[in-house]
């Protein structure tokens, strides 16, 4: 890993889009991937007004050159959600107004520049599990347990954990956690939806970062399609969601950068796949199979070859399909009809 590189964040501007942190935040660098650390660990990283607003700027002002987020917890916990000493004298009006705040600032993270990778350890209850809930992937070590203590309180999810949680770990579950209280851990939660990952005690940041920089490897347009074509999608109905599916696709596909990949994926695979005079047997049968089903026709012999290899082999077929074909007749002995 790089050595790290912390930013105490200055000024907004339009070439230089930075912004000034509170002290219940600190931001690192480690070349595209970002770490931002909820650094309030005498107070279990409760989130108060200023961390909020702080996290809302970050994330909207991100630079262009980050390209996955890793947030986590300082101390033994992730975050216990509300900071409850502010709500004591807040009206109906400033109430929603509070509530809306929140929304902004997570809607920034679920829907932001950058994939986003939570490590979760310890308390991650109240609005602590909506900030998670709003991040991509999230990576829990075995001494995280999840909690909505609203109930208890007297108070309501306020953090976007009514849509968000639903969605994850199911509208029952949600209401169990409100009116009895219950707490799920680590391992138990996993399967429900509560994380993707589980991990032993101290591994999680490592391995949020593992997958940070995992993430900041796929080309952008990707990762853009998956943070919020998804989730949108999931949502839609179904032909308004296949024809979102099928321009995201072409868009990606004639994204410059997915160009390039492809390319060199195609360079090296068909360095040692396509032999004039040498097949294999897995693509004997596929070929065979083509040719029957195709009669010969060279167009319907390239949309068939895109549905058996996608859109890699698709970007080639103009430069091997006669090759592809007269090989197959040669060692098959297979004609056109």
């Amino acid at each position: 890993m790089a050595a790290n590189e912390e930013i105490k964040l200055t000024a907004a501007s339009s070439s230089d889009p930075t912004i000034e942190l509170p002290a219940s935040l600190r931001f690192e660098r480690h070349d595209t991937v970002a770490i931002l650390r909820l650094a309030r660990p005498h107070k279990r990283n409760a989130l108060d007004d200023e961390t909020i607003q702080g996290i809302e700027h970050l994330f909207a002002a991100l630079p262009d050159d980050i390209k996955a987020i890793v947030i986590h917890g300082e101390g033994a916990h992730f975050c216990a959600g509300l900071d409850l000493s502010e709500l004591s004298e807040r009206d109906i009006a400033a109430g929603i107004a509070h509530s809306r705040a929140w929304h902004r600032a997570f809607e920034r993270i679920e829907f932001g520049r950058a994939p986003v990778v939570a490590v979760l350890h310890g308390a991650v209850v109240g609005g602590g599990l909506e900030l998670a809930a709003a991040c991509h992937i999230r990576v829990a070590e075995r001494s995280a347990y999840y909690a909505l203590p609203e109930g208890s309180r007297g108070i309501f999810l306020g953090g976007g954990g009514s849509v968000r949680l639903p969605r994850l770990i199911g509208t029952a579950r949600v209401i169990d956690m409100m009116l009895t209280g219950r707490t799920y851990g680590a391992d138990e939660g996993a399967p429900l939806g509560f994380s993707h990952y589980v991990v032993e005690a101290g591994a999680g940041l490592a391995k949020a970062i593992e997958l940070a920089r995992r993430i900041a490897g796929n080309a952008a347009m990707t990762n853009f399609a998956a943070m919020h074509v998804l989730p949108h999608n999931a949502e839609q109905d179904r032909a308004s969601g296949l024809l979102m599916e099928a321009l995201m696709a072409a868009i990606a596909q004639g994204d410059p950068e997915a160009k390039r990949r492809l390319r060199d994926f195609l360079e090296k695979r068909w360095s040692h796949r396509v032999k004039p005079t040498s097949l294999d047997f897995t693509d004997k049968e596929a070929i065979a199979a083509i040719l029957r089903i195709s009669r010969g026709n060279i167009r319907l012999i390239e949309r068939l070859m895109l549905q058996v290899e996608h859109v890699l082999i698709a970007n080639q077929m103009q430069l091997v399909t006669k090759d592809v074909v007269e090989t197959a007749q040669q060692n098959l002995i297979i004609g056109p009809g």
